[in-house]
């Protein structure tokens, strides 16, 4: 009688006689990092949406789990066929039946494996949620997807219902991304790949000619060539025009103002057939010689915001434009059911200088009275073209969107911007912040600021440019140093490019200016400077031929060597004017080392801390807290003005490069933070000569993650967290010494270090010498000399 083969033997010979290509993996779709928190009490139906490129097998079902700590209320978990809104599986996770905890989200396996053929569209939900197991809604965010080898992909934007109706199908549609929320989740087998994944094309239009771009697709069976099919509706016949090897094509001899919707599938070596492209259309167009489209968007965008106040977006004019036509955003590319108002405003007076009302169209009227498509706009032309000279600041506004015909906004989402803008080769500057009216006043400026200089899909205009006349507008940066400061720019390449830059300095902001050098690369170092001492810094960008553009922005510093200090200041006896109990957060760079040894929290009122207030300094890259301390009542530290300090077991060494975020929480009714959004708390900051501050400000409504979503400013808006630093630079080791013939010798090791001297320790003045280096000789002074290293 033969023995059985032992289990390693046989698993062995089981995978010597699968193919690679046919070998089952098993996959999490949705994968949150264990100890995640929640951010949001939502106890409505939250989907996410997926399409299977490859048939796979469902073998369980999860849910997000709040802090990782044991489901605290009853969460429903449905996976939906999101044609049919058919449930195909459900699993409940209750307080002492929630599954098994893997990373962030508890798993329970289905009672029979669900399979799901390629094509399918699917959306997985996760329903309950609420104060006691908050769901996660964060953008960005920790969370990950795992596609099982493009088995399956994570499309359209996630969706809610509201009112919530509980067990019903999220219909709503969010603003975004694929993979908003941690809530449901599923775990998939993979099976042999059948056929290539759907492309993703995108369509760029031009004249006579649409040009469509698509990744190579890969998996799950690679394609080899592509099949290209075109209709003249989304939802009409689609022909076969062409098939390539390639991840392109043009489609040329079209007609202009028509528009052309295609797919795109791939075909495997073997004649596999794989999934349709989604459908993609666009419309060929011809604005004329030297035009363009300011702000454009794609065909097919649709909306995300019902706002029927002004919407606005900066610009600059860096060389004379002809605006020729006005546009507005048309949501879903399907004709406007609401009245625009688009205008283009002095931004400096508030002056209207052109105008256009876009109704709904009248069907059978020609033209359109909504005017005529291009991508996912509409545009009139201007009766009198308007002249906009060189130096004009304008701004373009669109009003009147509500429900039926809604705006675009990115709400500060970087995958929400689905629009583009054009210089129209460096004749324009997008600039500053877009801006609202709020309340809402029908046909007033907005006048409040938003966060992006571009946040918004709504108004813009058609352009014709002028021959250039000069280089553009540098921006310029300054950073201080010990006895110098480095300013930096962009280097200008439009309209004209710039072969040179001419430096200017004052000593106030009024000027005068006076030019102290030029440089043929976009930086300069000012040195031999007085160090605390503010200078004024302006730039002109300059042609071969001689031509100089518009001055640069002003920007100020002031010279001092590295020092420590309160990186974050208030105000002694600052009272806060905000209770929130969410983390708050402000953005710092390191630009030279630093050892971080206390961190700190606002005291309102200056009369100690009298509810837990966390603090915690980030890596706001990767997400990562790096020292935290906790003040509460009886432990809040020492007051150094309006905060709180409490010293770190150890310096916290952050290297230059760092990006940090200084976050913090708990404010409430018994500790109120400040808010310098509406009040000008007298809020300062210090940079040592080592940090940058980027002027951003961030919140989170949960109170124990990083401060991730940006606020409307102003910079730095917080009366919250701040730490105490110190320059982390290497030991000077100064020393002194007498040469045979009287004179005075001076050594040091660090090669950064710039000599100072004095005759007076305590009330200076500090005479640099710049030319000193180790070694530095000096005769013999009858009185008393002082020297130190500043660096």
């Amino acid at each position: 009688m033969k023995r059985p083969p032992s289990p390693r033997l046989w698993i062995a010979a089981l995978a010597a006689a699968v193919s690679p290509a046919s070998a089952q993996s098993t996959h999490t779709a949705y994968v949150v990092p264990a100890g995640t928190a929640g951010n949001q009490a939502f106890d409505g139906a939250l989907g996410m949406d997926f399409d299977v490129s490859n048939r796979i097998e469902i073998t369980q079902l999860g849910c997000f789990d709040d802090n990782s700590d044991g489901i605290q209320t009853p969460i429903a978990v449905r996976l939906y066929n999101r044609d049919t809104q058919e449930v195909l599986a459900s699993a409940t996770f209750s307080p002492g039946d929630d599954g098994t905890l893997v990373g962030g989200s508890r798993f329970k396996p289905l009672d029979a494996i669900i399979s799901l053929p390629t094509g399918f569209r699917g959306t997985i939900v996760g329903e309950g949620y609420g104060p006691g197991e908050r769901n996660g809604n964060r953008q960005p965010n920790p969370w990950t997807t795992d596609n099982g080898g493009s088995s399956i992909a994570f499309v359209g934007t996630g969706r809610y219902n509201f009112p919530p109706i509980p067990g019903a199908f999220p219909a709503s549609p969010d603003s975004g991304p694929a993979t908003r929320y941690a809530a449901g989740t599923f775990v998939f087998r993979t099976t042999p790949p059948e056929k290539p994944a759907a492309p993703s094309p995108a369509a760029t239009p031009s004249d006579a000619t649409v040009d469509l771009a698509w990744a190579a697709v890969t998996a799950p069976l690679p394609a080899a060539t592509y099949r290209i099919l075109r209709s003249d509706s989304p939802g009409g016949d689609f022909t076969q025009i062409a098939e390539v090897t390639t991840t392109s094509f043009r489609n040329t001899s079209l007609t202009n103002g028509t528009l052309y919707c295609y797919k795109i599938i791939g075909v495997a070596s073997g004649g596999q057939v794989g999934l349709e492209s989604p459908v993609v259309c666009a419309r060929p167009f011809n604005l004329g010689t030297d035009r363009f489209i300011a702000y454009d968007t794609p065909w097919g965008i649709a909306g995300t915001q019902d706002f029927s106040g002004a919407l606005g977006m900066d610009f600059d004019v860096t060389n004379p434009i002809i605006v020729r036509q006005l546009g507005c955003f048309d949501d879903n590319s399907d004709g406007l059911f609401a009245e625009i108002s688009v205008r283009i405003y002095n931004r400096d007076t508030q002056e209207v200088v052109a105008s256009l009302s876009f109704p709904p169209d009248d069907p059978g009227t020609l033209p359109r009275e909504d005017g005529e498509p291009i991508g996912g706009m509409r545009f009139k032309p201007l009766d009198t073209p308007v002249n906009l000279p060189l130096g004009f600041r304008g701004v373009i506004v669109a009003e009147g969107y509500n429900a039926m015909e809604r705006v675009r906004n990115s709400f500060t989402i970087p995958g929400n911007i689905a629009w583009s803008t054009n210089s129209g080769r460096g004749s324009l500057v997008f600039t500053g912040n877009s801006r609202y009216n709020f309340p809402i006043v029908p046909g007033a400026f907005p006048e409040s600021p938003d966060t992006l200089p571009a946040q918004y899909a709504a108004g813009t205009f058609v352009f014709e440019t002028t021959p250039p006349v000069v280089p553009g507008t540098p921006i310029i940066s300054a950073r201080p140093e010990n006895h110098a400061i480095r300013l930096s720019w962009p280097a200008v390449t439009q309209p004209l490019p710039a072969a040179r830059y001419a430096i200017a300095r004052s000593a106030t902001i009024d000027g005068p200016f006076l030019t102290i050098g030029e440089s043929t690369s976009p930086s300069f170092l000012d040195s031999a400077l007085p160090n605390g001492t503010e200078l004024f810094y302006s730039l002109t960008a300059i042609a071969a031929a001689g031509q100089s553009s518009l001055v640069s922005n002003i920007i100020s510093a002031t010279p001092a060597p590295r020092a420590g200090g309160v990186a974050f200041s208030v105000p002694a006896d600052t009272i806060g004017n905000q209770i929130f109990g969410g983390a708050l957060g402000m953005a710092f760079d390191v630009d030279r080392p630093v050892l971080i040894t206390s961190l700190g929290a606002f005291d309102s009122a200056g009369d100690g801390i009298q509810q837990p207030i966390s603090v915690r300094l980030y890596d706001r890259d990767a997400y990562k807290v790096l020292a935290s301390a906790t003040f509460e009542p009886g432990n809040d530290g020492n007051l150094i003005d309006g905060s709180r300090f409490l010293p770190l077991a150890s310096p916290l060494a952050l290297p230059a490069g760092f990006k940090g975020m200084i976050v913090t929480s708990g404010y409430g009714d018994l500790e109120p933070n400040g808010n310098a959004g509406s009040t000008n708390l007298g809020l300062t900051t210090f940079s040592g000569g080592c940090l940058s501050f980027t002027g951003r400000s961030y919140y989170n409504v949960d109170a124990t993650a990083m401060a991730d979503t940006a606020d409307g400013g102003p910079a730095n808006r917080y009366a919250a967290g701040s730490f105490i630093f110190a320059p982390d630079v290497p030991p000077a080791n100064l020393t002194i010494s007498r040469n045979t013939d009287g004179s005075i010798k001076l050594e040091w090791s660090d090669p950064t270090g710039i000599l100072e001297r004095s005759r007076d320790l305590s009330a200076g003045p500090w005479d640099f010498l710049p030319s000193a280096t180790s070694g530095f000789t000096t005769p013999a002074s009858d009185s008393p000399e002082f020297f130190r290293l500043t660096r």
